[in-house]
């Protein structure tokens, strides 16, 4: 549809179908990640799935530029067809049901069919809710986790600030490398390698990150996962400030470097939301760490096994951020730096009371009122 538009309503249209199919693309891989890994091996998967993330992002504009510039924009569409059409038959045919419920499920009716016992049961067929309950719930539960815990609520403000200025930076790198620099189309889409380069330095340093991960977790909890995001958060507006201070008064490499730093921050803060939106611990894993601090909090029978949920509400004021930023790129160019910088304060807040935030939550209160009214669950 989009790219046989003739018309900015049709593209509007398209854009939207796309962006209502892809969607859930975000939200169920962090969640996958969280079905497969325990809390304690889940940052290296996570720092892929983000670095890969920030590879779609870079190499998206970076190649499609010199497309467009010599193909037309149709055939970035259309490309984007292709690839997507082939992704999206590799997951049909090649990846597997994650979700414990669901495979419990699946193995109860092969029990139930190979002893013809129809008793044969598991508690997510037991308590199986209708259709319209199902879509009820997925569509209230994102909302009600992103405005009822404070940790997820806050962590998505962070992201969504830092997600919107890397969507606003695809409109003022053009600004500033064409109308400043003179590059053509292709050559200014190509400065967006520098966000791959960003991201994969800074999945490298997540490497450290882990070290110091498995050896404060005893004591910070899952607040041990905020590290990097610290230095990250301070990157992202150095790299703002050199970003909207150095075109037109130093060479080129001059703003890209302000890009560098911001798109390593970005990195740091968006791989810590991923961990963090679903993180906190299962009484199984508490137990291997042996210390009293995991034993009120318990949080993960929330956030691990509705982890989509959970960043399926980050996601959805991620993107409408997003979304909204690039139509103010004049007025927000030379402010997002201050903004930035006050923000940045996000993580060490956390690292401070993120466990005394946690504790208050009604989320977790009530999972503790369930698990006393059924001791065995």
């Amino acid at each position: 549809m989009t790219a046989r538009a003739n018309s900015i309503t049709t593209v509007i249209l398209g854009r939207t179908l796309a962006g209502l199919a892809a969607s859930p693309g975000t939200t169920l891989a962090g969640g996958s990640i969280a079905d497969m890994f325990d809390t304690n091996k889940r940052g290296l998967p996570m720092s892929v799935l983000t670095m890969i993330t920030f590879m779609g992002t870079s190499f998206g504009p970076g190649l499609m530029g010199f497309v467009g510039q010599y193909c037309g924009w149709r055939w970035i569409i259309y490309i984007d067809v292709i690839v997507s059409g082939l992704l999206s038959l590799a997951l049909i045919f090649l990846t597997q049901e994650t979700r414990g419920s669901v495979l419990l499920s699946r193995r109860a009716k092969k029990l139930r069919e190979e002893k013809n016992d129809p008793r044969i049961q598991c508690r997510s067929d037991a308590e199986r809710a209708s259709l319209l309950i199902l879509i009820k719930i997925s569509m209230t539960r994102p909302v009600y986790l992103l405005c009822t815990e404070a940790v997820v609520f806050f962590i998505s403000v962070y992201i969504s600030m830092a997600w919107g200025t890397m969507f606003l930076a695809l409109e003022a790198t053009s600004l500033v490398f064409e109308n400043v620099y003179g590059f053509t189309l292709g050559q200014s889409g190509a400065v967006f390698f520098t966000m791959f380069i960003g991201g994969f330095l800074g999945f490298l340093a997540n490497f450290y990150q882990e070290r110091l991960y498995q050896r404060t977790v005893a004591t910070r909890g899952p607040e041990a996962r905020l590290y990097a995001s610290c230095v990250g958060g301070l990157l992202f507006p150095i790299g703002l400030i050199i970003f909207a201070f150095a075109p037109g008064r130093t060479h080129w490499m001059g703003p890209v470097m302000g890009l560098f730093f911001t798109y390593f921050g970005i990195f740091c803060i968006y791989l810590a939301s991923m961990n963090c939106t679903q993180e906190p611990f299962t009484k199984r894993e508490a137990a291997q760490y042996a210390h009293p601090y995991f034993a009120p909090t318990d949080l993960a029978d929330a956030y691990t096994i509705y982890a989509s949920s959970a960043i399926s509400g980050q996601s959805l004021m991620r993107n409408c951020v997003a979304g909204a930023f690039p139509l103010f790129t004049y007025q927000l160019y030379g402010r997002l730096a201050m903004l930035a910088t006050v923000l940045s304060a996000t993580p060490f807040v956390l690292l401070k009371y993120g466990p005394k935030i946690r504790a208050a939550s009604l989320f977790s209160k009530e999972l503790e009122r369930m698990r006393a009214a059924n001791p065995n669950q």
